[in-house]
């Protein structure tokens, strides 16, 4: 309960400022943000994480201003503006590089490639979403692991390299099988029975949506109802063969 959540976080933040407790106000000032761009309303989650980026640049706290500069990129990656998202990202990367911030620099890395990737520049997407891969390898971070593989996946797919595709999302959807990440899991077998479809292999694609849709059903995905239509219709379309 997005409203509850707000209540109490907006009171968090008047007691942090009454006593002057700087490192909790910067915590609570970015999670309230983090549920306005949750809540699709960019300029109020801007708002906070602006506030939360002058503490963090008054107290010195340089791995705080890194992933809150990340943040300002998504929220700008949301509203559709890839040039600011992109200024935003580029300046974290730099920081989080110069601070040794490792995974830091493996989710800004991912998200320049994502954002490469959506404005058709693949062999730039590719570059930064490899050193991603790198890096979440290198530091054992399964999750970061399995969504960049996913976004790689997402360049072969977009190049019709169907094969090469598969074989990022089975080994991405390993991953989420192995720590657990249903949400992930839902996307990345969505994903693949998108492949097998467009290959003409409808009974394959049946499986790997069925199972999506039935774990998005089970927690809650905001993109269930979208994708039990187009489930219904290809459902259909194995029937009328």
């Amino acid at each position: 309960d997005y409203k509850t959540a707000l209540s109490y976080m907006e009171q968090s933040l008047d007691i942090c400022r009454e006593i002057g407790d700087w490192g909790e106000e910067d915590a609570t000032l970015n999670n309230i943000s983090q549920i306005y761009h949750a809540r699709g309303e960019y300029d109020k989650a801007l708002s906070y994480l602006e506030q939360s980026l002058d503490l963090q640049q008054k107290i010195g706290n340089r791995y705080g201003e890194g992933v809150t500069l990340n943040n300002i990129g998504r929220v700008y990656q949301a509203r559709g503006d890839n040039a600011k998202a992109l200024q935003y990202y580029e300046q974290s990367l730099d920081l989080r590089r110069e601070i040794g911030d490792r995974a830091g620099e493996g989710v800004t890395l991912d998200n320049i490639g994502k954002i490469n990737l959506d404005q058709g520049g693949y062999d730039k997407a590719l570059s930064y979403l490899e050193q991603s891969l790198d890096i979440n390898q290198e530091i054992g971070n399964r999750a970061g692991e399995g969504v960049t593989l996913n976004n790689i996946s997402l360049i072969y797919h977009d190049r019709g390299n169907y094969t090469t595709a598969l074989k990022y999302l089975e080994q991405s959807l390993n991953i989420c099988k192995e720590i657990g990440d249903r949400r992930q899991e839902a996307v990345t077998s969505w994903n693949i029975g998108i492949i097998y479809k467009k290959q003409g292999d409808l009974v394959k694609a049946e499986q790997y949506m069925s199972r999506a849709v039935e774990i998005m059903e089970d927690i809650g995905h905001p993109e269930t109802d979208v994708c039990r239509e187009e489930l219904a219709e290809l459902r259909a379309e194995i029937k009328g063969q």
